[in-house]
């Protein structure tokens, strides 16, 4: 007997439409698991976090008005437990402090460039693509 997959309500937050787009695509490639909703600000997040199940929130950090970290303090208050992935189009340095201390669950950060630590054994220490990990990795581990 073939049991059903439960669907996981995930709300993508971005103040970029055609990015929030892109995100919700790229979430949902792997078939009908995620159910993904779009909105294009942290108000509308809140909003839609007090009256839907939304069991992720997969944010922008760069965003006009109430930023993706502000948009995690906020949510941290109501739902402590609840994951929450950042992105950000910025460097890593800009953000991680701040997106750690607030309690991110995931966050995916630029690509840095390849480069050979050449004082060890020339092997590549950077990948050149963005990297998700969990809180407390580098990004480029």
């Amino acid at each position: 007997m073939a049991t059903a997959s439960r669907v996981i309500r995930v709300l993508c937050v971005d103040d970029e439409p055609d990015l929030a787009d892109m995100a919700a695509a790229f979430l949902k490639r792997d078939g009908d698991r995620l159910s993904v909703r779009t909105v294009e600000s942290a108000q509308e997040a809140l909003a839609v976090l007090d009256g839907d199940p939304i069991e992720c929130i997969v944010s922008d950090c760069d965003m006009l008005g109430t930023n993706g970290i502000e948009l995690l303090e906020r949510v941290r208050t109501a739902h402590a437990d609840l994951p929450f992935i950042l992105y950000t189009g910025t460097g890593p340095e800009a953000v991680a402090s701040d997106a750690i201390s607030a309690g991110v669950t995931a966050r995916r950060w630029p690509a840095t460039p390849p480069r050979t630590n050449a004082s060890t054994t020339g092997t590549d220490t950077g990948s050149g693509r963005c990297r998700l990990g969990p809180t407390g990795t580098s990004p480029t581990e």
